[in-house]
């Protein structure tokens, strides 16, 4: 149900960067890649080695952003970027990473283990060597900003599960809970963002694809085989209040992404699954891009 025109490509890519700014990392699953700044022969004299990953997998990778910045940051590694759609990823890109469209993740995952098949292929015609290539056993698979788009986790917990390198892989899930916070009072009661979130997550609860965060995540995972779980929350400001430091710039990218994104989130659900007006709609966007534009409200979604 969400819409995908360029501003919706232009803010997935502004929310990777407020993402990272939160963050300040790529990813912080404990999971060892070799960075570019390390010199190849880093780790020569450790008994035994360090082991380093090689393979990592992006759900619903989006314009594939993240994957690629993976593989410029960890040469050693072949990032693989999967989504549902395929018209939203570069068609040039770098040569350790390769995007597939028309996959659906909650499902089996042949078409996954098919296009690595064919990745290998590709590799292998133009090295002469086998790239060794397992679509069984990813060293890290990374699933941002799915919740909106996944009618089953358990389904898709456990098909991650099972293609981890046992021992070694690790999964990060990582997505936006976007109720309205703030911890100072600054931020209005009657606010225009908890409304227009409320009336989204209603929608998308009505087709099964809850935007909530489901509080039940870490039992689900524990289910699905996962020990080790560990939760981490962040604080994404709704605009640059917070003066200095990352987290005015997290604040910065998190309002220009609001600002792009807001419209193409709100009118397919608001108005063919709530019965909106797409006047009235565009009435309610303004208003909440007009409130988290005003540096006197403190707000703050967890990331």
């Amino acid at each position: 149900m969400i819409t995908y025109f360029h501003l919706e490509e232009d803010k997935l890519d502004i929310f990777h960067h407020a993402f990272l700014e939160a963050v300040q990392s790529l990813y912080t699953a404990p999971v060892y890649f070799r960075h570019r700044s390390q010199p190849n022969n880093q780790d020569e004299g450790q008994n035994p080695p360090r082991r380093a990953g090689k393979q990592i997998l992006d759900l619903g990778t989006g314009t594939g952003l993240w994957a690629m910045s993976m593989a410029e940051e960890y040469p050693d590694i072949t990032a693989f970027g999967v989504d549902f759609y395929d018209f939203l990823q570069p068609r040039e890109i770098l040569r350790s990473t390769f995007f597939c469209g028309h996959i659906n993740i909650e499902k089996d995952w042949d078409p996954i283990h098919q296009f690595v098949d064919w990745a290998a292929g590709l590799r292998r015609a133009d090295s002469h060597t086998d790239p060794g290539f397992d679509s069984h056993n990813w060293d890290l698979i990374y699933a941002r900003m799915l919740n909106g788009a996944i009618h089953h986790w358990p389904n898709l917990f456990q098909n991650i599960y099972n293609h981890l390198t046992p021992g070694f892989g690790c999964v990060e899930i990582v997505d936006l809970d976007w109720t309205p916070r703030c911890d100072d009072g600054t931020f209005p009661q009657d606010s225009h963002f908890e409304k227009w979130f409320g009336l989204l997550n209603q929608a998308m609860e009505t087709i099964g694809r809850p935007l909530k965060i489901n509080p039940n995540t870490k039992n689900l995972l524990i289910e699905a085989g996962f020990v080790d779980v560990e939760e981490k929350v962040y604080k994404i400001y709704h605009n640059p209040w917070k003066r200095g430091g990352h987290e005015e710039q997290t604040g910065r990218w998190f309002n220009l992404g609001l600002t792009y994104g807001l419209q193409g989130m709100s009118l397919a659900p608001l108005t063919r699954i709530i019965g909106m007006g797409e006047d009235e709609v565009n009435e309610l966007v303004e208003k909440v891009r007009h409130e988290v534009c005003l540096l006197k409200h403190h707000g703050y979604c967890n990331l």
